[in-house]
């Protein structure tokens, strides 16, 4: 490819990438077509406060059109963690039972609020399998620039197959509010503190097992198994909130067990596995960043990779960020991958 061909396809990529990240976007509460504000995935008064360093929170992001890089840096609390999810009105009367008191004094027994807690951050998903799918129809669409359009169709169509999956939890999580049905278990845990806050949607289903079901069957898997993973601080401890639908108890409960188990050692295990490996939205304190990630910064970077190259999913390496030797330990654990890439 010449330097003028390379240049023509990074400015199509950056163009497109503006229009879908500037797109209006509506207030997501069912009828209402007012303009969405700002939201934050967890309170931002009590929770990210209280984790902030002068109003500043270390988030990660990679380069949209650079797989490879991977990058931490300094985000106003005004910004992080959060996005265009809901109206000014619907945003304090929806969520005014988990903004208005202060997070330690807060029920998360109660299933409504379990649901709450949870909900905007497959909202946030949503919001990004939107942009990705805008990004890509631009790009489909465009006459300038020679693309190979094949894979695009199957980014745009994997894309729109997740935004009906994460469409179709959203309708049940309206159903449970409206209702108060409970069609969830919500499981709760106190740990140490962590100064990290984390939501996210994960699939249970590895990528060999999405494949073998469609060589046998000839068709895609018709349902996958959502489960949803929170990690929010409070003044002494954190609290995990892991959530999954009821009907999907006895397929997954043996693979959640594993985040509830006496052995802190082996949930911290797992929590580093989900920010590494398997979730995206998190943000962390400047402490804990300087403390624990920015020595081994470039594994992030070797972990994204290896994350996307990944088939088994589920497997979980014996890596702990926040134990004394992590170094040690993800060098060895990554070390023949590294040496493949």
């Amino acid at each position: 490819m010449s330097e003028r061909q390379k240049k023509k396809i990074e400015a199509l990529f950056e163009e497109c990438w503006k229009k879908a990240k500037n797109s209006s976007r509506i207030c997501n509460f069912p009828g209402c077509e007012e303009k969405a504000i700002r939201s934050h995935i967890f309170q931002k008064n009590g929770i990210l406060s209280s984790i902030a360093n002068k109003g500043h929170l270390i988030v990660h992001e990679g380069d949209a059109f650079d797989e490879n890089t991977f990058i931490f840096k300094s985000k106003g609390i005004n910004k992080a963690f959060s996005f265009d999810c809901f109206c000014a009105k619907h945003d304090l009367e929806l969520f005014k039972e988990i903004e208005s008191v202060e997070v330690d004094r807060l029920d998360f027994g109660l299933y409504r609020n379990c649901l709450l807690f949870t909900m905007r951050g497959v909202y946030n998903e949503l919001n990004s399998k939107n942009e990705v799918i805008k990004f890509f129809e631009c790009l489909k669409k465009n006459e300038k620039v020679v693309l190979d359009k094949r894979p695009l169709i199957l980014s745009l169509m994997g894309n729109k197959q997740g935004k009906k999956d994460l469409s179709a939890i959203l309708k049940d999580f309206w159903e449970n509010l409206e209702n108060g049905t409970e069609d969830f278990v919500f499981r709760l845990k106190h740990i140490r503190r962590i100064e990290l806050c984390l939501s996210s949607s994960i699939i249970y289903e590895t990528t060999d097992e999405l494949v073998d079901y469609r060589m046998k069957n000839r068709e895609d898997k018709e349902r996958i198994t959502p489960m949803f993973f929170n990690l929010l601080p409070t003044s002494n401890k954190s609290i995990l909130l892991v959530g999954y639908y009821k009907k999907d108890h006895d397929k997954i409960s043996s693979y959640i067990d594993g985040f509830f188990g006496e052995d802190e050692e082996s949930l911290e295990i797992n929590i580093t596995n989900l920010i590494l490996f398997r979730c995206e939205t998190w943000v962390c304190s400047e402490y804990l960043y300087l403390k624990k990630m920015k020595v081994v910064e470039s594994y992030f970077r070797i972990a994204k990779k290896f994350a996307c190259d990944s088939t088994n999913e589920r497997q979980v390496l014996p890596i702990n960020i926040f134990s004394e030797n992590f170094e040690e330990q993800i060098d060895a654990a990554l070390s023949s991958f590294k040496e493949r890439w």
